[in-house]
């Protein structure tokens, strides 16, 4: 019976040792991986820029590409080509980061499912704190904001909630305990 415990022991040890090396692995590889990242953000944004405005790296001028004459209002469009160039550095960045991860775990998202229902909340969400914004168009812009981020937000979690997503019954579920505990107390 000795001999067992001491041999069982021993496999549970050589497997915790085999898994916390296999994680210190992936953690060092993920370090080495992550290095990679803001530089794919950092290019996708000046690809992304230079498109809009000229670019000036010292004595070098780099001059725009294919948008330089769009403006809006008058106003050059760089903002908006850094805005893009990070979007698609993020999904560059999130694209390798599952692809890394599911070659580590296993499979990796939400599924196609859940994914829409997330979608048509954020869609619902969305309308809401549009609304929120036209009826607070007057309002100090604090005021405004922090209205509009609740409307928002309470619009996402009942949609998401509504389409049976269940991190929002999560959410929706504690907070109303939370409100009954309280009421009861009171």
């Amino acid at each position: 019976m000795q001999a067992e415990k001491q041999r069982l022991w021993l496999v549970t040890e050589n497997l915790k040792r085999s898994r916390v090396a296999r994680f210190r692995r992936w953690t060092i590889n993920e370090r080495l991986f992550s290095d990679f990242r803001p530089d794919s953000e950092g290019l996708a944004c000046y690809l992304v820029v230079v498109q809009f405005e000229p670019v000036a790296l010292g004595p070098l001028a780099i001059p725009a590409g294919v948008f330089a004459d769009a403006r809006i209002a008058g106003l050059p469009l760089g903002p908006l080509g850094l805005a893009a160039g990070a979007t698609i550095g993020a999904w560059i960045e999130y694209a390798l980061l599952r692809g890394r991860l599911a070659r580590n775990l296993g499979r990796v998202g939400a599924g196609a499912a859940q994914l829409g229902r997330m979608f048509g909340s954020a869609l619902v969400a969305a309308a809401v704190g549009y609304g929120a914004r036209l009826a607070t168009a007057g309002a100090h812009p604090l005021l405004a904001a922090a209205l509009v981020g609740l409307a928002f937000g309470a619009a996402y979690f009942l949609a998401a909630r509504v389409l049976g997503l269940a991190e929002a019954r999560a959410v929706i579920d504690g907070i109303v305990r939370r409100v009954r505990r309280a009421l009861k107390l009171s």
